[in-house]
């Protein structure tokens, strides 16, 4: 849970310490858009994470969000502001470059393109269908041959499923 010191409306620039793993951290309120309030900080060994929450600083509905999970709204509204790119993401270290936003809107972009084409919604559906299976099929696969080999068509399909989804990656890069 993260705690601030005072509740008050939050503007871009402010800094508000807030409680985070395991310690009391600067977090520095990036943009607000729509009410709610976008904040970066800075762990000890150099990483940076984000944190989303309403303006008006109520610390009890604060999260961490990842910098791939930022929506191309927040990203193109980051980049209006004048910022070019983020601190390293959680899991790097001191040395690590920092995240380009130009790159996260590529990358969120070619992502919503792939999300929204017919054939990655199928793609996806068939690929549940194929998880179902190969749970089932698991379940009983020592219980006889057709189980086994129900096993072996659901890993056949899977692979094709990803290879798929690879070309239909490739096609919007």
């Amino acid at each position: 849970m993260t705690t601030m010191t005072t509740a008050r409306t939050l503007t871009p620039g402010t800094t508000v310490p807030v409680e985070r793993n395991q310690g009391t951290r600067d977090l520095t309120i990036l943009a607000v858009l729509d009410g709610v309030a976008l904040g970066e900080y800075a762990m000890p060994a150099g990483s940076h994470s984000l944190l989303i929450g309403p303006a008006d600083g109520d610390p009890e509905r604060w999260r961490s969000i990842s910098h791939a999970a930022l929506s191309l709204k927040w990203l193109k509204h980051l980049a209006a502001e004048g910022y070019t790119d983020l601190g390293p993401a959680q899991g790097s270290r001191g040395g690590a470059p920092r995240v380009t936003l130009a790159s996260l809107i590529a990358y969120r972009t070619r992502e919503d393109a792939v999300r929204r084409d017919p054939r990655s919604k199928a793609i996806t559906a068939l690929r549940h269908a194929a998880d179902r299976l190969r749970s089932q099929a698991w379940r009983s696969a020592f219980n006889s041959d057709a189980s086994r080999d129900a096993l072996g068509a659901a890993d056949v399909l899977l692979n094709s499923l990803y290879w798929l989804r690879a070309e239909l990656d490739a096609a919007y890069a």
